[in-house]
């Protein structure tokens, strides 16, 4: 009866560690099929002298990266298709509250919002 009891126990945790290592294994395909959890970009933006913006981009993604400012009310003013290390400059896009959002393959990387001030420029 308790040898019984003992193999018992011993394939019921078998049976568990399989189950648990399966369930890893289906979270990180998941996980990979969705370009990871660890992506990582950057965004910076600095002002120019003739009131461009010098744009900045790199991320841990190695494909295209879709680059796209609105305005407050939602007009796109410039959509910037790059590498996922690349620099770019907006030109003139005048004083006012923008929003940014950073795509690799319809999924978001990072959004934010640019504050263009009269030789001022604030970032999040």
């Amino acid at each position: 009866m308790r040898k019984t009891n003992n193999i018992q126990t011993t394939v019921f945790k078998i049976v568990l560690i399989i189950a648990c290592a399966i369930l890893v294994l289906i979270y990180n395909n998941s996980q990979a099929a969705n370009g990871g959890i660890f992506t990582k970009t950057h965004i910076s933006f600095k002002q120019l002298s003739n009131n461009d913006i010098s744009l900045k981009l790199k991320s841990s993604v190695a494909t295209q990266i879709e680059f796209y400012l609105f305005t407050a009310d939602g007009k796109l003013v410039k959509k910037i298709e790059a590498s996922n290390s690349s620099e770019s400059v907006i030109k003139n896009p005048g004083m006012g509250i923008y929003l940014y959002q950073c795509f690799e393959k319809d999924k978001e990387l990072k959004s934010g919002k640019l504050i263009l001030e009269k030789n001022k420029l604030d970032y999040n």
